[in-house]
């Protein structure tokens, strides 16, 4: 990562208002930290900016067991072992539909 520039996590980043943030923050120059279930739409938003100005973290944020497991160790290595140190910017745009009109029993 860039460390000279202010660091963003971006959940939801592989489509809609999560894609348009990633996109405008790497053009303003942040690095960005990505997190959505699709590493191919997530590769594809940052085809053509240098590796150093984000990581992808494919991780579905609806099951809390892969946040921990998955997300937040990534995050946690990323911290220690970069120039960065911290985050700036949380961006949580991650979300999803449940249906809670089904039984547990369906």
């Amino acid at each position: 990562f860039a460390n000279e520039m202010p660091t963003a996590i971006v959940t939801g980043a592989s489509g809609g208002i999560g894609k348009g943030v990633t996109c405008r923050l790497l053009q303003e120059g942040w690095n960005v930290i990505l997190m959505a279930r699709s590493i191919d739409k997530m590769k594809s938003i940052v085809s053509g900016y240098a590796h150093n100005r984000y990581k992808i973290i494919s991780c579905d944020l609806s099951q809390p067991e892969l946040l921990l497991t998955t997300a937040i160790p990534s995050i946690e290595a990323f911290l220690k072992h970069s120039a960065v140190g911290k985050i700036d910017l949380l961006v949580n745009n991650a979300g999803g539909v449940s249906d809670t009109s089904a039984s547990p029993d369906e």
